[in-house]
């Protein structure tokens, strides 16, 4: 069975990964591993180190909200 990863920061997602071995506690410890290794925050590059060093699958998602003008209308 996939397990699926959320990469965020601030509250915003930057990127779904899904791995079939993998436990939360090492998805946060390669994060880590990973930031502190390359000395870097970029997502872009931690997700990239991710999928091809460690076997995560990216996830693609498809999503869009229509926003009108109205107070609470979507």
């Amino acid at each position: 069975m996939k397990k699926v990863f959320i990469l965020e920061s601030k509250g915003e997602i930057l990127g779904m990964l899904t791995h079939t071995e993998k436990t939360y506690i090492e998805f946060q410890s390669e994060v880590e591993e990973v930031m502190k290794e390359s000395n870097t925050t970029d997502f872009h590059t931690v997700k990239g180190i991710l999928t091809s060093l460690y076997g995560y699958e990216l996830m693609e998602i498809v999503a869009s909200t229509e926003v009108t003008k109205r107070k609470g209308g979507f």
